[in-house]
């Protein structure tokens, strides 16, 4: 009866226990998601279950790694994730999450998460206008395009949305259609994994340029934008206006002066003019005699000697 009594008490406890190991197995955890944050990192975020019971630690390991890389997340952990570094760009990864428990000193399960690093951007990007609703997108793909299924041209602030592919190998450019004429669009591209998902791109590079405008031929063959000349026609009309106006203007004020100088008496005194030459006189033999000059100006006297100052 005692032995009896043992084993019934042993396997109740191992009953609970298995129990236990059970429902942890069970509810190890609910999803591993992977994010990418850069061209060599990512972030694993796991989320904890509801029962926790043994599970200590989550070990969360990266393959294809070499030497192998790994990571560890606390059961209290915040956020719960931790981050992997030193990865290769456009690169698939696989993550390997194991809850630890204490009881059984093994992994209560295996979680298995996959996802990219972000691919590399394109080294540039160009912009050609073709007409006043066309632009060509033109790219140059980085060194190492690992991953890089295509390039992505979104026009920015545009409703609805404007964009084209530059699916790659094989292609370099793209046709934007629909824009407006003599209008500034920027255009964002950037590098996306074909499949991803959710879908996995680079950071954007970004480049401007104008639609062209509506135009027309002048009679000397020069092409001249429509709304170019009304601008410009625009602003000359109101420039000439102004003119008038300010020319007007002046010509009251001058006016108005002189009004008010001759109501209070103060005219300016006329310029000066220089008196009328005298004529020359005849004399008692019938000649004429010299011009008068004005007599001579003595500064001062040195002696019996003058220094004379011809008058002017």
């Amino acid at each position: 009866m005692g032995f009896r009594r043992v084993m019934s008490c042993f396997t109740e406890s191992s009953l609970y226990l298995l129990v236990i190991i059970l429902l942890t197995i069970a509810d190890a955890q609910k999803r591993a998601v992977v994010t990418p944050t850069s061209t060599s990192s990512i972030k694993v975020t796991v989320t904890p279950p509801d029962y926790t019971m043994g599970i200590t630690k989550y070990e969360v390991t990266l393959m294809p790694t070499y030497p192998t890389k790994k990571c560890e997340i606390g059961p209290r952990q915040t956020p719960f994730a931790c981050y992997f570094y030193g990865l290769q760009a456009g690169k698939y990864y696989t993550v390997d999450v194991c809850p630890w428990n204490v009881f059984t000193q093994r992994c209560a399960d295996h979680l298995f998460g996959n996802g990219y690093t972000k691919p590399n951007a394109p080294v540039f990007v160009t912009l050609e206008t073709i007409s006043t609703s066309l632009m060509r997108v033109r790219v140059e793909a980085p060194v190492d395009a690992r991953g890089i299924g295509y390039f992505q041209a979104v026009v920015s602030g545009v409703q609805p949305t404007i964009s084209c592919k530059i699916y790659y190998p094989g292609s370099t450019s793209c046709l934007l259609q629909g824009l407006k004429q003599g209008r500034l669009y920027t255009v964002a591209v950037s590098s996306c994994i074909f499949g991803s998902n959710p879908l996995v791109c680079s950071d954007n590079r970004t480049t401007s340029a104008w639609t062209k405008f509506d135009s027309y031929t002048t009679s000397s063959g020069i092409v001249l934008p429509v709304t170019m000349v009304a601008v410009f026609g625009f602003v000359i009309a109101i420039s000439a206006a102004l003119l008038v106006r300010a020319l007007r203007h002046a010509k009251m004020n001058k006016d108005q002066s002189t009004q008010a100088q001759a109501a209070n008496g103060d005219l300016p005194a006329p310029p000066p003019y220089p008196p009328p030459a005298k004529q020359p006189q005849a004399t008692n033999d019938g000649t004429l005699a010299p011009p008068a000059y004005p007599p001579p100006v003595y500064d001062q006297v040195i002696g019996d000697d003058a220094i004379r100052k011809e008058g002017l």
